[in-house]
């Protein structure tokens, strides 16, 4: 026990500062009592260093003294952002052809032709023989039908028997079904294709062509149903017009006006938003049973389609026709190019055999048909695959497409897809 008012002394056995109970080497000494107070003592040098300057060392750490800056060789970090550091946006995942993300216009373009490239085999090769095969059916139709009235002379011409004529009819008519039919299974592979392609996965012809076959009625059906409500349109302007004739002329004329204009105004309206119904036609379902979300699924139908498309692109009209308006015009510029160059091609062939050789018009045709062909099929695949991608586009925009078709890109090839065929 210590005496009341008596501080505790240390410990048993040392002190505070050490077992031999004395200072740390350094510390100041406290004066004997009674000693006159003096002039504060001069601070010491650090314990192990001589007294003196202090030494130089390194600078202070932060928190204890100034903040100390970076060490050599650093610089300010990168603008917030740059995508060079960590710190950055993050980027949207691209399994396939298009990141994953609402698309720019460039990215559009670029998706359609990256996809002629990843998939050479169905969106080249089988649109080239597919349009071959219509091609070769275009040349028997027109001699099978236009052949005996090409023979004939003027005079025979008002003599034709209405065989003939029936013939001409039917061969046309055989044209036209084989063209719409070639058209729909590529509008059907093509739309397979690229919603693969989307997701960074193979097809094979077959996989695309058992999606083009299981839809072609239907896609047959909607391009029945589009083409009969624009002839009826245009029928209905054009009645106007002659109706007006009979009240008055200048009545007439002002209306032809006003119908013409009004009349390109809602084509480009009413196409620009159908535009994507074979997309969707092929690429989505809907439940059997409304109040059912999660139960039996059943394939979208003609009208259902053209809703579907019409929901989606609303909104955005005019973007999307600038889109379709710039990728018609990019890919008519260059098929054009390659066309016009195998026609020079063709025609130095045949002044080189000679003007009057078989063998020289033959060359020259042949390369004018390629020409042709190979421009058709540009055309074709890469409008085609520039309408699947705006179809994309407009649903992870509206929809958030682009969540659910990153987790689809993540699981193993086979699983399940966003999509209802592919």
């Amino acid at each position: 026990m210590t005496a009341a008012g008596t501080p505790p002394g240390p410990p048993a056995g040392g002190s505070e500062w050490g077992p031999h109970n004395s200072p740390p080497q350094g510390s100041p000494q406290a004066p004997p009592p009674g000693a006159p107070p003096g002039p504060p003592p001069a601070p010491s040098a650090p314990h192990g260093f001589p007294p003196g300057p202090p030494p130089a060392g390194p600078p202070a750490q932060p928190g204890w003294g100034a903040p100390a800056g970076p060490p050599a060789g650093w610089g300010p970090p990168p603008p917030w952002g740059s995508g060079s550091t960590p710190w950055g946006k993050p980027q949207a995942p691209k399994p396939g052809v298009v990141p994953l993300r609402p698309l720019g216009f460039g990215e559009l373009l670029d998706g359609a032709f990256t996809t002629v490239q990843r998939y050479p085999k169905i969106m080249l090769g089988m649109s080239t023989a597919i349009m071959a095969v219509v091609g070769v059916a275009s040349v028997a139709a027109f001699f099978l039908g236009f052949g005996d009235l090409m023979a004939m002379g003027d005079d025979e011409l008002l003599d034709v028997s209405d065989s003939v004529w029936i013939q001409v009819g039917a061969s046309m008519f055989g044209l036209m079904l084989a063209t719409w039919i070639a058209s729909m299974v590529l509008t059907g592979m093509i739309t397979a294709t690229v919603a693969r392609g989307v997701l960074g996965r193979p097809i094979t012809v077959g996989e695309a062509w058992t999606t083009a076959r299981t839809h072609l009625l239907r896609l047959l059906g909607l391009t029945l149903v589009l083409g009969f409500g624009w002839t009826i349109a245009i029928g209905v302007l054009v009645g106007i017009v002659v109706a007006a004739t009979f009240i008055h002329v200048a009545l007439a004329v002002l209306l032809g006006i006003v119908v013409t204009l009004g009349g390109i105004f809602a084509m480009v309206v009413v196409g620009t938003r159908l535009a994507v119904a074979a997309a969707a036609l092929v690429l989505e379902s809907r439940p059997a049973h409304p109040g059912m979300p999660d139960g039996h699924q059943e394939k979208l139908g003609v009208f259902a389609s053209i809703v579907r498309s019409w929901n989606l692109i609303k909104g955005r009209t005019f973007r999307t026709f600038g889109v379709l308006f710039v990728a018609n015009l990019v890919v008519s510029v260059i098929a054009s190019i390659l066309q016009t160059a195998l026609m020079f091609a063709g025609s130095g062939a045949a002044v080189g055999f000679g003007e009057e050789s078989t063998t020289g018009i033959i060359v020259a045709g042949l390369l004018f048909g390629i020409g042709y062909l190979a421009s058709m099929v540009l055309q074709v695949a890469f409008l085609s695959a520039v309408t699947v991608l705006v179809y994309v586009d407009a649903r992870m925009r509206s929809e958030g497409l682009d969540i659910e078709l990153a987790q689809a890109a993540a699981t193993p090839t086979g699983a399940a897809s966003p999509w209802a065929t592919a």
